[in-house]
């Protein structure tokens, strides 16, 4: 039941989880399994998950600066700065 899954990550990312921060995040985000769209929150949520350096969130922080999505300036840098963390020695992978 993806609605029960989604209630469990939202509870995991309340908690401080890094990969359910970014499933709840994008979740949120794009109003999907049962979780009502906030786009500010699904932000904070994928910023906390890229802060622990989880690969997917980190991944997201370099797509939206790169397409300039969520109001996000394109950035070719900042987005570069992202997918170099991937590299790291401490990356949370998938």
């Amino acid at each position: 039941n993806t609605e029960q899954a989604a209630q469990l990550f939202k509870l995991a990312a309340e908690k401080g989880h890094p990969h359910a921060q970014w499933i709840y995040g994008l979740d949120l985000l794009y109003g999907r399994n049962g979780i009502e769209k906030d786009e500010n929150l699904g932000i904070d949520y994928i910023k906390k998950s890229a802060n622990s350096k989880f690969e997917g969130a980190l991944e997201s922080m370099s797509k939206f600066y790169e397409t300039g999505e969520y109001g996000f300036p394109v950035d070719a840098n900042k987005a570069q700065s992202f997918k170099d963390q991937i590299n790291d020695q401490d990356i949370l992978s998938y």
